[in-house]
């Protein structure tokens, strides 16, 4: 009886090394697994992050480009004429042109 109780401690034991064994795989590979994501969460953040900043720059270069040209065009209407007012002239687009009556030669 008593070496019936041993053997079944020690058969007890093997199975609890077993599972020990195998549990500490699982966490291992659970951990792993956890790893190889987290590092691959990491990449497409950096990868987000370098998107987000390479559009931030364009918009930046974008309206840099606007402010100049506005600046240009500003520049540019200073050394115009002024318009001159159109008080007590004849129409003179062609569609006024050809609504007048014409008289005869």
């Amino acid at each position: 009886m008593f070496s019936e109780l041993m053997q079944s401690s020690r058969t007890e034991r093997a199975q609890q090394n077993v599972w020990r064994q195998t549990m500490a795989e699982s966490r291992k590979a659970q951990n792993e697994h956890e790893d190889r994501k987290d590092e691959q969460d990491e990449r497409w953040w950096q990868r987000d992050e370098r998107r987000q900043d390479a559009m931030l720059r364009l918009l930046e270069d974008q309206t840099d480009m606007l402010w100049h040209l506005v600046e240009l065009q500003e520049r540019q209407l200073e050394h115009r004429l002024p318009l001159q007012p159109l008080c007590n002239r004849p129409p003179s687009s062609p569609s006024s042109i050809a609504s007048t009556p014409r008289r005869p030669r």
